[in-house]
């Protein structure tokens, strides 16, 4: 399981968002090293599923292990829903932590930043209960 993210790695990334183009679903991909070909987001998970990832992430908390509360938050907050549709849309579920927060910055641009919602989300996806099925090992 990856550490969990300093706060300032997320002010950052909300600043930077404010910075990078909106994402487009049918353009948008995670690239490697300068020069090497645009891949898919998932591509370091190793049997990543996404609907077990899903699952988890519609789960309650108790008794667990699930992110209902923080995913049913986000999704009744627009801008959150609205950020969460386009992370899945541009494949940002499956990869490292390092891999989510690079694909979903063009995502949060598109939704006007990061809401209050997406933030416990993403720490119950990519650092507690959700992590072992969401998260590249």
């Amino acid at each position: 399981m990856n550490p969990p993210l300093p706060v300032f790695a997320l002010l950052v990334a909300s600043a930077l968002a404010l910075a990078m183009p909106a994402c487009n679903p049918a353009l948008y991909v995670v690239t490697g090293d300068a020069g090497a070909a645009p891949v898919d987001a998932r591509t370091d998970a190793v049997g990543f599923d996404l609907a077990t990832c899903l699952a988890c992430l519609e789960t309650p908390d108790a008794p667990g292990p699930g992110c209902e509360t923080e995913y049913d938050a986000c999704q009744a907050d627009p801008t959150c829903a609205e950020l969460w549709a386009c992370i899945l849309a541009v494949n940002c579920v499956g990869g490292s932590t390092a891999t989510f927060i690079t694909c979903a910055l063009p995502c949060a641009n598109e939704a006007g930043g990061i809401p209050p919602g997406a933030s416990p989300l993403f720490e119950c996806l990519a650092n507690d209960a959700c992590a072992p099925v969401c998260v590249a090992k």
